[in-house]
């Protein structure tokens, strides 16, 4: 169940599916705004699961969060993941695609109720151009935005040197001071194999 802090709000002024460790989550709270319950393994939801749905999508509309942001997972659509079995990854993408639906799904509420979403993808993610996404890119008059990672403090943590990643930002959002291309003044870590620990990079 919800915890009672985030209950207690009348509205949320920010909600995060996918949120891994719910960085972006803190980051807002630490500026005074309120915001659901972040979205993900970590704290016990799973966005195949039709329970959860269904209580996501009840939340969506008692507690009628001012922004709805997403990253939905990227790596069955990057164009690097070349060693995949091809009907593995077929299979790995329709599922994805799934709960991708359920969140187009959770943004049409956004959008048809003036509210706002967002969501991030690589810039080369082959999901952004699925006819799917396309359509709904068109249907909530969304707009795509580009930024780098690196002028965002992402970095390896055995090198130090930046990742470039460069990030698409798909949404109802304008962003000023989020939307910073990288300046070259600086070497790029490539952010692909494996750290000395055995975790991926790209994790």
């Amino acid at each position: 169940e919800v915890p009672e802090k985030y209950m207690k709000a009348k509205q949320w002024d920010f909600w995060e599916w996918w949120a891994g460790k719910a960085g972006l989550s803190k980051a807002v709270e630490k500026e005074g705004l309120t915001i659901g319950p972040p979205i993900s393994h970590e704290t016990g939801w799973c966005l195949k699961l039709p329970s959860h749905r269904k209580r996501l999508l009840e939340l969506l509309v008692l507690k009628k969060p001012k922004i709805l942001f997403g990253a939905p997972t990227c790596a069955p659509w990057s164009r690097a993941c070349t060693t995949m079995n091809p009907q593995l990854k077929t299979l790995i993408r329709a599922e994805e695609l799934e709960v991708f639906e359920f969140w187009m799904q959770a943004a049409d509420i956004q959008y048809q109720e003036n509210r706002d979403y967002l969501y991030e993808q690589p810039r080369s993610s082959e999901l952004l151009n699925t006819p799917k996404a396309l359509a709904h890119k068109d249907k909530t008059e969304a707009i795509d935005q580009h930024t780098c990672m690196c002028m965002h403090g992402l970095e390896d943590p055995e090198s130090h040197k930046p990742y470039m990643k460069q990030t698409t930002l798909r949404g109802t959002i304008p962003l000023r001071k989020s939307i910073v291309w990288c300046n070259g003044k600086h070497e790029h870590e490539m952010i692909n194999g494996s750290l000395k620990s055995g975790k991926l990079r790209t994790q």
